[in-house]
């Protein structure tokens, strides 16, 4: 009987002294966070980088990404930027997007801006990105014009750019994707300068 119950334990034991383990409580994070349970997948992203010598930039951006939904937007911030210390390019635009999109709640137009400009650095044809930059460049236009009204508000943006340098990029953003669009499609025109 004392043998079968070693037989039957030592996987259990071999599995808990391997990164398995660590992958296990991966996915338990990653379930738990899909079905909403975001307190238990913290404490799974959190159990991980408790028990690893070597911090995985792939936790902190989950653990990131459990903050955020849970409305901890220093702490999600916080984890974003271990998250980019990493390599993984994928990883460091989809970081610099999910940054992006809290600064643009936060109402920081200015690094909201910074940020989409980043991903779209890595990854220049996400639309997601690029509609979310316009949309950032519009909300920076427009808190300019604010000022300018009512110059007692002081400067949120920390930035100096105009509503003319908006339009000017938003343009520039139109006629690269028009010329993209028409050199995709078997038109004469040929695109100018890099692909975005």
């Amino acid at each position: 009987m004392e043998k079968n119950l070693l037989i039957l334990l030592f996987p259990l034991l071999l599995l808990s002294c391997t990164p398995y383990r660590t992958h296990w409580q991966v996915l338990k994070g990653n379930y738990e966070y899909i079905n909403g349970r975001y307190q238990s997948a913290a404490v799974s992203y959190l159990g991980i980088l408790e028990n690893e010598l070597n911090e995985d930039e792939v936790i902190h951006y989950n653990l990131g990404n459990v903050f955020y939904a849970l409305g901890e937007t220093t702490a999600s911030e916080d984890e974003w930027t271990r998250a980019l210390e990493g390599e993984n390019p994928e990883l460091k635009f989809r970081t610099l997007f999910n940054m992006g999109n809290l600064y643009y709640e936060l109402s920081q137009y200015r690094s909201a801006f910074e940020s989409f400009k980043k991903a779209l650095l890595l990854r220049p044809d996400s639309r997601e990105a690029k509609r979310n930059m316009e949309l950032t460049l519009l909300r920076l236009g427009s808190q300019q014009e604010e000022e300018r009204v009512l110059p007692s508000a002081g400067s949120v943006s920390g930035g100096d750019t105009s509503v003319e340098e908006v339009d000017r990029i938003l343009q520039y953003i139109k006629r690269k994707e028009e010329s993209q669009w028409v050199s995709q499609h078997g038109g004469d025109q040929e695109s100018s300068g890099p692909f975005w």
